[in-house]
């Protein structure tokens, strides 16, 4: 039978709802399946919009599958996925009296404010991120051998919006579009523990990419231009490779060696010497 459990709470302004089950798919394999979702709202009442900001809804989910098809054979499988949405903001203008134009709002630091752009949702800014995150985790045993591969893979998207003259006019809106992408694989296989010879030895990819991109709205109504920038790009690979190999020499006495071997094409100047090394070490037991 399927186990289930859930929760839930109301409040003035926002709610909350949690919930998870876990399932059996046969004698081998179960399934864990989790996921939440609220939406709170703010406490600054925006009279541009008539909204209380800052209002944030979440949503989640996550799935968890483990397996056992063989004897020597598991796994693990993860996925989960996330959005993460905020609407309008609390910050406001504050000054002593007169300076502020009555476009402005009201200038008192209190639970009111007076923003609106034509560019967000409701006129309000906006912030969004989007993340998809998996990851897969199997052992394999091989006589007294174990082999492991660790998969992951990380996938996100951002969006910024934020009206940075928290008044009424569309003067200056500052946007920024983001995204980054990662895979990472990890094979590696190893001895039991307390065998007159001991090892580990493995090799290890990664590749990820980042992009961001922000760009500005000012003062549309005059000469000004809208501005680009784009501030970060950033692609990267590695491969690198790991050994550790340890004899018990007696009972009481162990040594050991290790030769991290970075990927040869990396410029030695983003190599770290630790990678470029061969540590010996010995050490006695009791």
């Amino acid at each position: 039978m399927p186990w289930t459990e859930g929760s839930w709470d109301v409040e003035r302004g926002g709610y909350a709802l949690g919930g998870g089950a876990d399932i059996q798919l046969g004698a081998d394999s179960a399934l864990r399946l989790a996921g939440t979702h609220f939406d709170r709202h703010g406490w600054v009442s925006n009279g541009a919009t008539g909204n209380d900001v800052p209002e944030d809804r979440d949503s989640g989910v996550r799935l968890t599958l483990r397996t056992s098809p063989r004897e020597r054979l598991s796994g693990v499988l993860r996925f989960q996925y996330g959005d993460h949405e905020r609407l309008g903001t609390a910050t406001q203008l504050v000054s002593p009296p007169g300076p502020v134009p009555p476009a402005a709002g009201d200038s008192t630091l209190d639970d009111h404010s007076f923003a609106f752009t034509p560019r967000g949702p409701e006129g309000e800014s906006h912030h969004e991120t989007r993340a998809h995150i998996a990851s897969a985790h199997f052992e394999f045993g091989a006589g007294s051998r174990r082999l492991v591969s660790e998969t992951a893979w990380v996938d996100f998207d951002a969006s910024t919006l934020d009206d940075i003259d928290f008044s009424a006019s569309a003067n200056v809106d500052f946007l920024r579009d983001e995204t980054f992408r990662q895979f990472s694989q990890e094979l590696r296989v190893a001895t039991p523990p307390g065998e007159r010879l001991e090892y580990l030895a493995g090799v290890f990819y990664l590749r990820s990419s980042w992009d961001s991109i922000e760009s500005g709205e000012l003062f549309p109504s005059s000469s000004f231009a809208p501005l680009g920038l784009r501030v970060g790009v950033e692609d990267a690979a590695g491969r690198w490779g790991i050994a550790l190999i340890g004899r018990n020499v007696t009972n009481r006495v162990s040594a050991e060696i290790a030769g991290p071997t970075p990927d040869p094409s990396e410029p030695p100047a983003a190599s770290p010497e630790a990678l470029r090394s061969v540590l010996l070490s010995a050490w006695f037991r009791r």
